[in-house]
């Protein structure tokens, strides 16, 4: 079977247009992702927690088929809510989960990771689970130099609580940053 130009033309179209798709409902699920996760901020910020969570566990479930960065900032932001909420376990699980997709995606800045981290050690603390916080905090460190004034502050802040405790505790501070 003889193939010519023309052919080649349409089929190199017919390849254009798919991969032109495909791009763009990757993009508009991605806008979805975004979109869920700023109605999820606004329904916390109304008071209206069951409307944010429905919001934010959908930015989740929408982010799977998406790329991991995607996922792990949804993750990120449900584990945020869940600690807001003071519901520690489930802030823990969504943190651990979204550093662990964050910490093999390239494109995560290390105030990304140091945020991350941060939030997971806090949830620790809060659910008296003060060695693994210390990792997660030890972990955050390499961060800190690209966190805002006031976040590095409050990293600091934290940090002291963390040695502090655990030398109440009779436990390991060493390395923990300052």
């Amino acid at each position: 079977m003889f193939i010519d130009a023309k052919d080649v033309t349409k089929v190199t179209f017919v390849l254009f247009c798919s991969a032109l798709l495909v791009s763009v409902g990757c993009s508009s699920r991605k806008g979805v992702v975004e979109k869920y996760t700023k109605e999820g901020e606004t329904a916390a910020t109304t008071q209206r927690a069951t409307d944010a969570e429905g919001y934010y566990l959908s930015a989740v479930e929408r982010s799977k088929s998406l790329d991991s960065a995607t996922q792990a900032e949804a993750l990120y932001n449900l584990g945020r809510f869940y600690r807001q909420q003071a519901r520690f376990a489930e802030a823990a699980r969504a943190l651990e989960q979204s550093g662990s997709l964050a910490r093999n995606t390239p494109q995560t800045t290390d105030g990304a990771h140091a945020r991350r981290d941060l939030e997971l050690a806090r949830c620790y603390a809060a659910m008296n689970r003060w060695q693994e916080g210390a990792v997660a905090l030890r972990r955050s460190a390499s961060g800190w130099g690209a966190l805002s004034a006031e976040e590095g502050k409050d990293a600091r802040a934290l940090s002291a609580v963390y040695f502090e405790r655990l030398q109440q505790l009779g436990l390991d501070s060493a390395g923990l940053p300052q």
